[in-house]
């Protein structure tokens, strides 16, 4: 997977204001081949973690009732982000 592609593909696909202006959700994403997306909320202790490339159980999203169509997208994106970096090499 060609990693800087994945985290272009995920920051066009998020945009700026839900990655950096957006602070109730830190997204951190790690760096190896499959990546692991992480996401902390603000005031409240629970994270989701998964796999990009995976995917991800529906019901993931609803461990955080008040912001699930945010994280259904966040979800979403990382997983098409993987799909691109994969499917681009070069």
């Amino acid at each position: 997977m060609n990693k800087e592609r994945f985290h272009n593909a995920l920051v066009l696909s998020l945009g700026y204001e839900r990655i950096v202006k957006d602070k109730r959700i830190t997204i951190l994403v790690d760096d190896s081949d499959d990546p692991l997306v992480t996401l902390k909320f603000e005031g409240n202790p629970e994270v989701i973690r998964f796999k990009a490339s995976g995917e991800v159980d529906a019901a993931i999203a609803e461990k955080i009732p008040t912001i699930q169509d945010d994280i259904k997208a966040i979800i979403e994106a990382a997983h098409k982000a993987c799909l691109e970096a994969c499917r681009n090499k070069f």
